[in-house]
């Protein structure tokens, strides 16, 4: 709450209260004024309207709402609103799937640290959809965070009076290994990928040499690639929205966009797929829809976000690579590249990170024999 004191046309002072409460029935705050002729009456009016408003919010979490009606407001109100699509789609797979199926029972105040514990036990023991076994650690550690934020939101609300999360040991992340190709399959993969077709190999080809996300290669335009100066600007996404709808959207996942540099040889490739598309627009008894993507299907349109991946799964499964995702690409970019010599911070900027520590510690492994190295060249120079 707080007070402002208020000059009249006649020079009278007056004084406006305001209080932030929540009403009756809602977890949305709401603001309320009123106007007094003395601040001592605009103190207490507030003081009383806070204290029904307090009232009014520990009565309504224990008269009324559960879990799992909690959870639904919170993800419309604040999930929806505030975080990404690919967040809000994330949190809603762990929220409808898991946490409602299993506390959404139970009513919100009530639920506990035991409670919360017991359930990321389980999530570790037997918590796949299809019965077969438990979730990862790191999975659960998601869920756990899922938990922990939507009750911090409660908390902040008045709602509960404390997070019962704190209360939990949750499990430790397993870090993900970071796989590359060498330099040989690289050979091998785009050899193979150049056999299957032109959009394999272009797609393949570029993310090989760019590093850029899938979301941002699927979004490129020709007006995009800058033949004559030599470089890319990726300045949107292409990729799955709020109930997954396929989007586009005009900026990239850490900034508004940003230039890529090609050599020659990556102009050649990309002037293929241009070439071709060019000739199936000429293509008198086919209809093509031209909306300038590098990556659209045969007569113009756009494919799933998702084409990428499944072309990416078919080609390693066909080579025995299965070991390898779609994204691995983009490690496989970032590794060959460090391991040529370029700058960390170049490569940073190729990759879109938001600054350089972020580079170092996703290939740190690299670093470690970068360090290695140069130790022995800095021994044999002061031996020499």
């Amino acid at each position: 709450m707080y007070i402002r004191e208020i000059k009249t046309k006649k020079g009278k002072s007056k004084f406006e209260a305001f209080v932030d409460i929540t009403p009756k029935g809602s977890i949305k705050r709401k603001r309320i004024s009123k106007t007094f002729s003395t601040e001592k009456e605009a103190e207490k009016w507030a003081i009383i309207k806070e204290h029904e408003s307090n009232k009014e919010e520990v009565s309504f979490s224990i008269s009324h709402q559960t879990i799992a009606e909690y959870f639904d407001d919170w993800m419309e109100n604040y999930v929806k609103v505030q975080l990404s699509p690919t967040t809000y789609n994330g949190y809603k797979t762990i929220v409808d799937r898991h946490i409602k199926p299993d506390l959404g029972h139970l009513k919100l105040n009530e639920l506990n640290s035991i409670q919360i514990q017991d359930y990321e036990l389980r999530k570790l023991q037997t918590g796949r959809i299809n019965g077969e076994g438990g979730l990862s650690p790191t999975t659960v550690l998601q869920h756990h965070r899922v938990l922990s934020k939507a009750l911090n939101s409660a908390l902040k609300k008045r709602i509960i009076e404390r997070n019962p999360c704190v209360g939990v040991e949750p499990p430790r992340a397993v870090n993900a290994e970071i796989l590359s190709m060498t330099k040989g399959q690289v050979k091998k993969f785009l050899d193979f990928a150049k056999e299957k077709g032109l959009w394999y190999y272009t797609y393949m080809y570029l993310a090989v040499h760019t590093g850029m996300r899938r979301g941002e290669m699927m979004g490129l335009k020709w007006r995009d690639i800058y033949f004559d100066a030599g470089f890319i600007i990726a300045r949107r996404t292409y990729g799955r929205g709020i109930g997954y709808k396929a989007v586009f959207k005009d900026s990239l996942k850490t900034q508004k966009s940003r230039k890529i540099t090609i050599d020659q040889e990556d102009v050649n490739v990309l002037q293929k797929l241009k070439d071709h598309q060019e000739q199936l627009k000429g293509t008198e008894d086919k209809e093509y829809e031209d909306n300038g993507l590098l990556f659209a299907k045969e007569d113009g349109k756009a494919f799933s976000p998702d084409i990428a991946t499944s072309r990416f799964k078919q080609l390693v499964k066909e080579l025995g690579m299965e070991e390898f995702r779609l994204h691995d690409l983009r490690h496989t970019h970032a590794t060959l590249s460090l391991e040529a010599g370029i700058p960390a911070k170049i490569v940073a900027a190729r990759l879109g990170h938001s600054n350089v520590s972020t580079t170092l510690d996703t290939y740190s492994h690299l670093t470690t024999n970068f360090q290695r190295e140069s130790q022995k060249s800095l021994k044999d120079y002061l031996n020499d």
